[in-house]
């Protein structure tokens, strides 16, 4: 018998492990990583979120921590509470607000400003990036755009925003902003967000 015909059973007395960690690395390292246990009581616990080989993001549980500070990104910003955008809810890696269309927001033709329409997209994005924040470390935009599909009208804008990456520095998140009248629903503007991580600044003591 040769001695290739004798590989398969001396591979077949290996362990599939130690199969794994010679000549699949890659998957070896993955099956561990899968293997570690994980709970949401960990702060800032990071796992991999369900993507295509190849394109794995870091994923950070949302903690008490994150709600608070996504809660301050609205409540310290003057210009958003001047315009009147309330923070609906906020989860795991997304943001929901919404914004009450008046006279003031509206432009030369009786539409919403696209100014309206970035601004709520933006915040909404930086809402949902804080949910991804680690600890000590707030976000800031540092590249946006934004497309307009439809002239925005109507009482209400809804806007929601997704992570679609967190990585150590940068997080990248998309957002649709959309309004509703006479029930029926429609979006307006869609963007995409890239928000780094910064050091958080504490209040100051006096």
């Amino acid at each position: 018998m040769d001695q290739a015909s004798l590989l398969p059973r001396r591979l077949a007395c290996i362990p599939t492990r130690l199969r794994l960690a010679r000549f699949c690395p890659t998957l070896y390292t993955q099956q561990k990583r899968d293997a570690r246990p994980e709970t949401d009581e960990s702060p800032g616990l990071f796992r991999i979120m369900e993507k295509p080989p190849g394109a794995y993001a870091i994923k950070r549980v949302m903690t008490e921590r994150n709600d608070k500070l996504v809660n301050q990104i609205f409540e310290n910003a003057q210009f958003i509470r001047s315009l009147g955008v309330e923070l609906i809810s906020c989860g795991d890696g997304w943001c929901e607000t919404r914004i009450h269309v008046t006279p003031t927001l509206e432009q030369q033709h009786g539409l919403v400003h696209a100014g309206v329409l970035m601004t709520l997209a933006d915040h909404t994005c930086g809402g949902a990036a804080a949910t991804m924040a680690p600890a000590g470390q707030d976000v800031i935009t540092v590249e946006n755009k934004v497309s307009f599909l439809r002239p925005a009208s109507g009482p209400l804008l809804f806007c929601r925003a997704d992570v679609l990456r967190a990585g150590k520095r940068l997080v990248f998140v998309e957002a649709k902003v959309s309004t509703e009248q006479a029930n029926d629903s429609a979006i307006v503007a869609k963007a995409s967000s890239t928000l780094a991580f910064i050091p958080l600044k504490l209040p100051s003591r006096t």
